[in-house]
């Protein structure tokens, strides 16, 4: 069958795309949007050469069979990188919560998400992002890579509470001076229901 005297050349010619398209340089557990463009993008070069190279070396295959196994490739090489990047963030994930310092992002624009996904994958941190704080009405009540954002900077006493908050992060890069110093007065009134008196308030980007 052509399909299969043409798979031989084909793993060779995929080899020879993925190099080019740096694949075998990235990082799984860290698979983002810039490693889907780049795996499309080589998938689409792929099928192109994949139609030629067989039509020409051998014959004409059923469009159904073009469609089908581009579908399946690009399939595959997600799978298995997205799929590590999901098992390592719900290790992170199964950590036990009472060894874990809990805290609250305040920001779900660039700095906050970048924190975020820091505390999330790293294994050194002893740190849990339980809710997000963030003005924008329409980021309210959605979520950020797992983590709820629960309000306003109205609702962070209320949160502080609610989630046994011992820590908060202030990732708002962009805010003026008063706006810091407003947001820095709330943490400093919230007080630990338990044996701590206070918690850290930090501003993560000065």
């Amino acid at each position: 069958m052509a399909w299969v005297k043409f798979a031989p050349i084909y793993a060779v010619i995929s080899i020879v795309v993925f190099g080019i398209f740096h694949l075998y340089q990235s990082i799984w557990k860290c698979a983002s949007i810039a490693e889907m463009k780049r795996i499309m993008c080589a998938s689409g070069v792929l099928a192109i050469l994949h139609t030629a190279m067989i039509t020409l070396l051998f014959c004409r295959m059923p469009i159904s069979y073009y469609i089908i196994g581009v579908a399946i490739q690009f399939i595959l090489i997600t799978g298995v990188r997205f799929a590590y990047r999901f098992i390592s963030i719900e290790k992170a994930k199964s950590v036990d919560f009472s060894i874990t310092t809990r805290v609250m992002l305040i920001g779900a624009g660039d700095a906050g998400q970048m924190i975020l996904r820091d505390l999330q994958s790293s294994k050194h941190i002893n740190e849990r992002v339980l809710c997000i704080i963030d003005d924008d009405k329409k980021k309210q009540g959605r979520y950020l890579y797992g983590v709820p954002i629960v309000g306003g900077r109205e609702d962070i006493l209320l949160n502080v509470e609610k989630y046994r908050i011992e820590k908060i992060y202030l990732a708002l890069p962009g805010a003026t001076a008063d706006q810091r110093r407003d947001i820095l007065d709330v943490c400093k009134e919230t007080t630990f229901p338990t044996e701590k008196p206070s918690r850290n308030c930090r501003n993560r980007f000065g």
